[in-house]
C-alpha cells in the first residue's frame, strides 16, 4: 500500500514539474497563416515585428475570439502620443478628416504593408483613392505628375495635418520650387507673362495628371494659359488687376456666341446682367467651362426651392444628378424658361423608347399629339410615377369622361377599378387597336394564366383558343358576371344562334 502511495505521488510531481518546464503557446502556434502574411510585407509594425501581440489584443485562450484591448484611436496613442493631448497643434488649419474621426486604421495596416508608414491598399487601390475617387480616376490620362504616377502623395501633402489647404507640406510655390528649378532659363522663357510671379503653378498646371502636354490644366481658361493676361487686365504692368472693362463686356467679345444668347427671348437674368463671374471664375474652375462649382450646386444657389424637391422620391433623374443644363440653356434661348429646344423634342433625346413607339404606332395616342408630354407629365418631379401631373385615372378621365359610368356598374375590371389604365393601354400609341398593349390573348393572359393553359387542351372553346377574350367578355365592366358581356345563355346564343329552337322543346335538360 505504501510503495503504491509512493508511486503516486512521484506520478504527480513528474506531471507537475513538465507543466512548468513546457515551453508557453505562442499565437503564431495557432496563427501560422496570419504569420506568413505578415512576414511578407517590407515594413512591419513594431509590436508585430516584436511578436508583441499583446500590445494590441487581449489573450483569448480558447474562446476563438479575438479582441482588442481598445476599439477606438486611444490604442494607437499609447505607442504614438504626438496624436494624444494637444493635438493638433495650433499652426495646423487642416486635419485630415480620418484622424479627425479618430479611426487610423482606415489609412493604415495594424500589421504590415508594402508601403512605407504602413499605409493601406485596397486590393489593387491605393487608400488615399478610396476617398478621393475623382483623383485617382486620373490615373488614365496621359500626362501625369512624377509623385502621382508612382503614388507618392506624400510628397507634397501631410498625411495628418497641415497650415496649408489642400494638407499640402508647404505653401504651392515652394512646393513646386523644391523639385523644379523656378530660376532656370527654360522655365523663365515659357513664363514670361506679367504679374505671372504673383499667380501659383496650379493656377495653370494640373497638380495629379492630364492629357495636355506640361500638366497644362485643361480647366484653366485658355488666354491666362498661353501667357495672354493683359487681353483682360489691361494694367497689370503697373500691379493693377482690375478688368479692363466690365466682365459682361470683356467676356462676349471672345465668347460672341453667349453675346447672341443673352439677346434671346429668354435670357437668364445673371448673363444677361453680366454677372459672368457669379458662375464662372476667369482664371481656373473646378468644373468644365471654368464653372466655380457644378451645375447642380451652382443652379441651387439661386433656386432653392429645389433644394426640398431633391429629397423627394419621384424626381426627374436629370434634376436628381444636377444635370440642369441638359434642358435649360444656361445662357440665354428662344424657348420659354431658357428650355434648348422644344419640350417633346428634349423629352424624346433621352427617352429613345417612347420615340420608337411614336414612330411606329398605327394608333396613336390624340393627347400625345395635342397636349405634348408636360400634358401629362411634369418636368422636375411628382409624388405620381413616372412624373404624372395627376393620378393615372384622373389624367385619362381628363379626356375620356364616356367611361365614367363604366366604374359604377356591378362587376368592374380590378386594373380598371385600380386606375391602372396603363396596364393594358399604352398610353403614347400602339400598333394595336384601342392603343392596347398587345393582343387580347397575351395582354390577358399576364394575369389570367389560367385560362391560357386551359386553351391548350384538346378540346377549347374556339374564341378562348383564338383569343377572341373580348367576344363574350366587357374590358372596363359589366353587369355580368366575370365581365361578361350578357348572360351566359345570351352570350351562347350569339354564336349558336340554332340553341334558341332547341330551348324550346319541352323537354329539356336542367343545365341548358
Amino acid at each position: 500500500m505504501r510503495n503504491r502511495i509512493l508511486l503516486w505521488v512521484v506520478l504527480l510531481c513528474c506531471v507537475f514539474t513538465s507543466s512548468l518546464l513546457a515551453k508557453p503557446k505562442e499565437c503564431y502556434d495557432c496563427h501560422s497563416k496570419a504569420k506568413k502574411t505578415f512576414e511578407s510585407y517590407k515594413y512591419s509594425h513594431a509590436p508585430v515585428k516584436s511578436k508583441d501581440c499583446l500590445a494590441c489584443h487581449d489573450s483569448h485562450g480558447f474562446a476563438q475570439k479575438l479582441t482588442l484591448k481598445a476599439y477606438d484611436n486611444s490604442l494607437c496613442k499609447k505607442c504614438h502620443p504626438e496624436f494624444g493631448e494637444g493635438y493638433p497643434p495650433s499652426t495646423s488649419k487642416y486635419v485630415h478628416q480620418p484622424l479627425k474621426d479618430g479611426v487610423c486604421w482606415s489609412c493604415h495596416e495594424p500589421h504590415g504593408s508594402n508601403l512605407p508608414g504602413l499605409t493601406r491598399v485596397v486590393g489593387d487601390t491605393l487608400v488615399c483613392f478610396i476617398c478621393h475617387e475623382d483623383i485617382g480616376n486620373l490615373e488614365k490620362k496621359a500626362v501625369r505628375h512624377e509623385p502621382f504616377a508612382q503614388n507618392q502623395c506624400s510628397v507634397c501633402h501631410s498625411a495628418h495635418d497641415s497650415e496649408f489647404s489642400g494638407l499640402l507640406k508647404k505653401s504651392q510655390k515652394e512646393l513646386c520650387a523644391g523639385c523644379h528649378n523656378l530660376s532656370d532659363k527654360l522655365y523663365l522663357a515659357k513664363h514670361t507673362a506679367v504679374g505671372i510671379d504673383k499667380i501659383d503653378c496650379v493656377t495653370c498646371h494640373n497638380p495629379h495628371a492630364t492629357d495636355k502636354a506640361g500638366l497644362i490644366d485643361p480647366l484653366a481658361h485658355a488666354p491666362m494659359v498661353e501667357g495672354n493676361c493683359e487681353s483682360c487686365h489691361a494694367n497689370l504692368a503697373a500691379g493693377d488687376t482690375t478688368l479692363s472693362v466690365s466682365a459682361g463686356e470683356l467676356c462676349v467679345t471672345c465668347h460672341d456666341d453667349i453675346g447672341k444668347k443673352i439677346s434671346m427671348a429668354s435670357a437668364h437674368p445673371p448673363a444677361a446682367g453680366g454677372e459672368c463671374l457669379s458662375c464662372h471664375n476667369g482664371h481656373k474652375g473646378k468644373q468644365a467651362s471654368l464653372l466655380i462649382s457644378t451645375p447642380g450646386e451652382l443652379c441651387l444657389g439661386c433656386h432653392t426651392e429645389f433644394a426640398d424637391t431633391l429629397k423627394l422620391e419621384g424626381v426627374h433623374t436629370a434634376v436628381r444628378n444636377g444635370d440642369c443644363t441638359s434642358c435649360h440653356d444656361a445662357h440665354g434661348s428662344p424657348n420659354a424658361k431658357l428650355v434648348k429646344d422644344a419640350t417633346d423634342n428634349l423629352c424624346l433625346g433621352c427617352h429613345t423608347e417612347i420615340k420608337d413607339i411614336l414612330s411606329t404606332a398605327t394608333v396613336p395616342h390624340p393627347a400625345v399629339e395635342s397636349k405634348g408630354c408636360l400634358g401629362c407629365h411634369k418636368p422636375h418631379y411628382s409624388k405620381k410615377p413616372p412624373l404624372l401631373v395627376d393620378d393615372e385615372k384622373a389624367i385619362c378621365l381628363e379626356c375620356h369622361e364616356n367611361i365614367k359610368e363604366e366604374s359604377k356598374a356591378e362587376v368592374v375590371h380590378t386594373p380598371f377599378m385600380s386606375g391602372q389604365c396603363g396596364s393594358c393601354h399604352n398610353p403614347h400609341g400602339s400598333s394595336k387597336p384601342n392603343m392596347l398593349r398587345a393582343e387580347a390573348k397575351p395582354l390577358c393572359g399576364r394575369c389570367h394564366n389560367d385560362i391560357i393553359l386551359a386553351s391548350s387542351m384538346p378540346s377549347t372553346h374556339p374564341p378562348a383558343k383564338d383569343g377572341e377574350c373580348l367576344s363574350c367578355h366587357k374590358p372596363h365592366s359589366s353587369k355580368f358576371p366575370k365581365l361578361l358581356s350578357g348572360t351566359v345563355s345570351q352570350n351562347c346564343a350569339d354564336c349558336h344562334g340554332d340553341i334558341n329552337g332547341q330551348l324550346a322543346v319541352k323537354n329539356l335538360h336542367t343545365p341548358v
